[in-house]
């Protein structure tokens, strides 16, 4: 019994915070922060004043949007690399764990956490992900999880995007599943639509036609391609909806619909066909 008060006696001094070993042990962990802190804003102080130098002098193979979002992925990695390593090293300051017993205890540890935190392992894989998939960037305009707006921020854990209406959304990147990029479109729609009595519906087509035709001469920097003049709905009826499928080139569809809303009209009132009162 006195052999084993002894033994706890022992041990319990030997993990008293007032152990002088311990005192250094502690004063060794708090060099390894300050080190870490002063690593990590030296480090992201480089990689931001990099990517501002290089947008500065056009010295980038790729757009600034780009230039923007690897800017605050590689901030996000170097400041996780930095706590990873300070952790590891301040372990190890510790004596308790040996260089050749510390990766199987990382190893079952790591095990534990994911289990424990696996939405924010998530995140930080997603994030590392984006890094080379590039799905969505700086200033791009996207739907993400029903939330539209424009994106601000792109991290290694989390995306902040600017709704519509001046809102700021936190998205974890480990939720984003599917990504509606609307500023890397193939072509804008300007379409317009126009509804006829159905006995006018010949004259009518013939007229959308000769506006196809007008605009593929007037504005063919900004189509795609040819007008098309369809029926969505494929009904006949008193009025019938006609349509002017128009492709613009991506960006340009708001502008180029207001100048066809006004050629057709001005074609419409020409031809002297009145619209349908639907």
């Amino acid at each position: 019994m006195n052999e084993f008060a002894y033994t706890l006696r022992k041990l319990l001094l030997e993990l008293s915070p007032f152990n002088a070993l311990w005192t250094e042990r502690i004063g060794h962990i708090l060099v390894i922060v300050f080190w870490g802190i002063v690593i990590r804003f030296v480090a992201v102080w480089l990689v931001r004043r990099f990517f501002r130098y290089s947008i500065r002098e056009d010295r980038l193979a790729f757009s600034e949007r780009r230039a923007r979002t690897l800017e605050g992925l590689l901030t996000g990695l170097t400041t996780f690399s930095v706590i990873v390593v300070a952790a590891i090293w301040a372990i190890l300051s510790l004596g308790i764990l040996h260089a050749n017993v510390l990766f199987p205890v990382l190893g079952l540890f790591s095990a534990g956490f994911g289990l424990g935190a696996r939405p924010l392992v998530s995140d930080y894989l997603a994030g590392l992900t984006l890094l080379f998939e590039h799905s969505y960037g700086f200033g791009d305009k996207v739907e993400i999880l029903e939330v539209i707006g424009t994106v601000e921020h792109v991290g290694l854990r989390i995306t902040e995007i600017r709704g519509d209406r001046g809102e700021l959304f936190v998205v974890p990147n480990g939720d984003v599943r599917l990504i509606r990029n609307f500023s890397r479109g193939a072509f804008s729609l300007a379409s317009v639509r126009v509804v006829v009595r159905a006995t006018d519906l010949k004259r009518a087509i013939a007229v959308l036609e000769e506006v196809a035709d007008h605009a593929l001469a007037l504005y063919k920097e900004e189509l795609v391609s040819r007008p098309e003049v369809i029926s969505e709905e494929g009904e006949l009826g008193n009025e019938t909806p006609l349509t002017l499928r128009v492709k613009a080139r991506f960006g340009q569809g708001a502008q180029l619909r207001r100048h066809l809303l006004t050629d057709l009209n001005d074609a419409m009132s020409a031809a002297g066909i009145p619209y349908a009162d639907g």
